[in-house]
């Protein structure tokens, strides 16, 4: 279970969705209808193939176009030929005719199987997607996450990892086959595999993360996290500050010295609080904040990565605002 489990929620596709809409969603006879008349173009004619309305509901997924619109947009049909190349600019142009990304990730998820999957929120939940300025950087993210899990993960499809990951979160993560199902048992064994399932942690932490990091420099970051988690937030400006202490003497060429030999190979020959106090003294006039503060937030910064529980808001709030006017005078 533990190796196979999406592929286990992957064959529950059917059940849940059951569960969930009170009727059969049989996504695999509308993708053989597609492909059969897709032939490298979009076309009014895919697209109404697509909408097979006496087969699943699609308008779940949002407005779609009026016909003669579509017939007019479409005309002889959109080449898709290329595509994943290229496919930035195509689904701008596909947004410009559906003005939603659901949609368009309906068509493309019909089309393309092998690239793309609907953009839906319990798949963003578990894969940790959060909002973007641009409905096509968000479904970039989100097929760049099912691409990656369907190569790692032994599918053949995007669309595979994409209905995988929907019985999982609403199937089994929300509840739907243990109040609703005979599948109490397996529900509890895919959860417990969901649980020790570290390569799709570290998916959603990065999806989760990452923007933060690009977007924040460190030190905002770390004000920001400041009143959900104070020890997160004096860490991380400790760890900044410290660093930035060593770039301003390094600019400097200060050279650093060590009393001690190094605990480990990631040390160097660095012992930090000697190191950094020698740092402070050396570099003092360099900063606009006065040698007690400097000195002050060494010392909440050995608090936060030795001593975490005595830390104050009040404390790491003054470590941050020392982290900042050091890298406002060292950028």
């Amino acid at each position: 279970m533990a190796s196979d489990y999406l592929h286990t929620c992957l064959s529950l596709h059917r059940t849940v969705t059951e569960l969930r809409f009170k009727a059969a969603q049989p996504l695999d006879r509308v993708e053989r209808d597609v492909q059969a008349v897709f032939a490298g173009k979009l076309t009014y004619e895919v697209n109404q193939t697509i909408l097979n309305r006496d087969l699943w509901n699609p308008d779940m997924f949002g407005y779609w176009p009026p016909d003669d619109e579509l017939k007019r947009e479409f005309g002889a049909g959109w080449d898709l030929s290329g595509l994943p190349d290229g496919e930035d600019k195509v689904i701008r142009e596909l947004l410009k005719v559906y003005r939603q990304i659901e949609p368009v990730s309906v068509v493309l998820r019909f089309v393309l199987p092998k690239h793309y999957g609907i953009v839906s929120s319990p798949v963003e939940k578990i894969l940790g997607i959060g909002p973007q300025r641009r409905q096509n950087d968000r479904y970039q993210k989100y097929v760049d996450s099912l691409r990656e899990l369907r190569d790692c993960r032994g599918f053949q499809t995007a669309t595979e990892v994409d209905m995988a990951l929907w019985a999982l979160q609403v199937g089994v993560l929300d509840g739907f086959l243990k109040r609703h199902g005979e599948h109490g048992g397996q529900a509890a064994a895919i959860e417990q595999a969901f649980n020790e399932d570290v390569r799709l942690r570290q998916l959603r932490a990065r999806n989760l993360i990452k923007p933060l990091f690009d977007e924040l420099f460190n030190t905002q970051l770390a004000e920001a996290l400041l009143p959900t988690d104070k020890k997160i937030a004096a860490q991380l400006a400790g760890i900044e500050f410290e660093q930035l202490i060593r770039r301003r003497s390094e600019r400097n060429s200060v050279r650093r010295t060590s009393q001690r030999k190094p605990c480990c190979a990631c040390c160097g020959a660095i012992d930090v609080d000697v190191s950094l106090s020698k740092l402070l003294r050396n570099e003092r006039s360099q900063f606009g904040a006065t040698h007690q503060d400097l000195d002050c937030a060494r010392v909440i910064r050995n608090i936060a990565i030795h001593d975490p529980s005595k830390l104050t808001r009040e404390c790491v709030q003054k470590l941050i605002n020392v982290a900042k006017d050091v890298e406002g005078r060292t950028r």
